[in-house]
């Protein structure tokens, strides 16, 4: 059984020339410049109508390691952190009672600033069992915030290109796939951190987090 091929992957093997000819138009430009670049000349948008540049530098970068085309070196740092965390742990919450009605000040916090990304990280990589890691894609992060101390955080990311499971549950063919996926939320985190022991507190977050 042939491994599966992500759609750009296949168009752009599909039209080596095509990809060969962009690149070369554009030789002092990095990596993701030209990834955009490709997205704007084949036509790869999101549903909202952003290019994909992610899914576009994923594919030349596997075509460079095949020897299809010549990327210009990277300028990422091999040693440069994936995310940006805090200095000192985040401080356990107190006073949690077991019951939700009686917690005070409960609210799911959309994440929208480096001062509560560092958090929601932070949080993630020292209480999580799976870390934290750099989503792909369109995320949505949140916190769980209270009177007293941060609860936990969730995480949501555009889901995998191509998952065997997920296509053999849902019975779609490869084409509606394609055209639908974008409507699928993956989640990639969520946190209810050690030691805050309250009675239906993970589903009742789940909730207001939808």
């Amino acid at each position: 059984m042939e491994s599966f091929q992500p759609p750009i992957l296949s168009c752009f093997r599909a039209d080596l020339a095509r990809v060969k000819e962009v690149l070369a138009s554009h030789p002092s430009d990095g990596r993701t410049a030209l990834a955009r670049h490709l997205c704007e000349a084949f036509g790869f948008y999101t549903a909202t109508g952003a290019l994909r540049t992610s899914s576009c530098l994923h594919a030349l970068t596997v075509l460079d390691g095949e020897g299809k085309v010549k990327l210009p070196p990277s300028t990422r740092r091999p040693d440069r952190p994936n995310a940006r965390l805090l200095s000192e742990p985040i401080p356990a919450p107190t006073g949690v009672p077991n019951r939700i009605r009686a917690l005070k000040g409960l609210q799911v916090e959309r994440v929208r600033t480096r001062g509560a990304l560092a958090i929601w990280n932070t949080l993630m990589a020292e209480e999580h069992p799976q870390k934290v890691t750099k989503f792909a894609g369109f995320q949505k992060k949140y916190l769980f915030q209270s009177d007293h101390g941060y609860l936990g955080g969730i995480g949501f990311a555009a889901p995998a290109l191509y998952l065997a499971t997920r296509e053999a549950w849902i019975g779609w063919t490869p084409e509606q796939r394609d055209k639908y996926r974008a409507h699928v939320m993956g989640l990639n985190r969520f946190l209810i951190r050690p030691g805050v022991q309250c009675k239906n507190l993970a589903s009742h977050l789940l909730s207001r987090s939808l």
